[in-house]
């Protein structure tokens, strides 16, 4: 490992010594410890080797040490997350979502907001204070980045068949469009998806798909800046398929990972990474995205 992925977690300093409790953190002295450690304690024992961890119980160190490396800017950590911790996250999930309003079985919460944390309880809100964290770290070290900040996180999942009720608000909605996170906000330089629920077991469907940004001339210094602009382009890309009896988006132009429970995703949030998720053809898929920003003005706390 390079000395760049043991970045101090309090001053950044490299070639840091790692977290004997947790594995996953980093402080180069005692002095970062005692300063870092009111910030780092929760997650530091939620994620050490006991029973109730929500970071399965195999070494967190080797585990993201031996992460799966996608493309150059992208990452898989597979276990990220015990069994136990993703079906207790998920159970919470439909526990708050049921009854709530959804676009064409496309259900989402925002945890962040007091609804959100009075819907799934104080005991759901600290396994995702603890994972966030866990998250976070795991994407410092995977991309060598000295600090990074919680953006934004968000809690979603898909139904299918969408329930027929007056809830609702966009029947047949397409959540399966592609887009870049960082033109959703300018702020998100990061994405972690940590997935609650399987494919081919618990859905089918729903496979997550990185599209080569070359298809749409987003890897130009002066290309593509927004999401409408990004929308116009498949548009007309679609168009032009459809003219000639061929795929939009041939096979080669994607890279598929597909959801398992536990899997954690890390990537660069920027026009290097367009991706769309395939539409569920059948069950519920669950999942918590974290963003995260290099920039402090945007950030805060990981605790919910």
């Amino acid at each position: 490992m390079d000395c760049m992925d043991r970045l101090c977690m309090v001053c950044g300093r490299a070639d840091a010594k790692r977290c004997l409790q947790c594995g996953l953190a980093y402080f180069c002295d005692k002095a970062c410890l005692r300063k870092g450690w009111k910030e780092h304690k929760a997650a530091c024992k939620a994620t050490s080797s006991n029973n109730k961890s929500p970071v399965s119980q195999v070494d967190n160190a080797r585990k993201v040490s031996s992460r799966k490396q996608i493309h150059s800017s992208a990452f898989v950590v597979d276990n990220f997350a015990s069994e136990e911790t993703c079906f207790e996250l998920r159970d919470a999930m439909d526990t708050a979502m049921c009854g709530s309003v959804h676009r064409g079985g496309y259900f989402l919460e925002y945890p962040d907001t007091p609804q959100a944390r009075e819907a799934v309880g104080s005991a759901s809100c600290q396994l995702m204070s603890q994972l966030r964290h866990a998250m976070r770290l795991a994407a410092q070290e995977a991309f060598g980045v000295q600090r990074l900040w919680v953006a934004g996180s968000l809690l979603s999942r898909v139904v299918h068949p969408a329930p027929v009720d007056g809830r609702d608000t966009a029947p047949g909605h397409n959540y399966s469009h592609i887009h870049v996170d960082q033109f959703n906000l300018h702020q998100y330089h990061y994405s972690a998806l940590l997935y609650l629920s399987e494919m081919g077991k618990d859905f089918d469907g729903g496979a997550f798909e990185f599209i080569d940004p070359e298809l749409f001339g987003l890897v130009q210094s002066d290309s593509l800046s927004d999401q409408d602009e990004l929308d116009g382009v498949v548009a007309k890309l679609h168009e032009l398929a459809a003219a000639e009896g061929m795929d939009a988006v041939p096979q080669e132009k994607r890279t598929i990972i597909a959801p398992c429970r536990g899997r954690l995703l890390l990537f660069n949030a920027g026009k290097q990474n367009p991706h769309r998720v395939n539409p569920v053809q059948h069950g519920r898929r669950h999942l918590f995205s974290v963003w995260l920003t290099t920039d402090p003005r945007y950030g805060y706390n990981d605790v919910l």
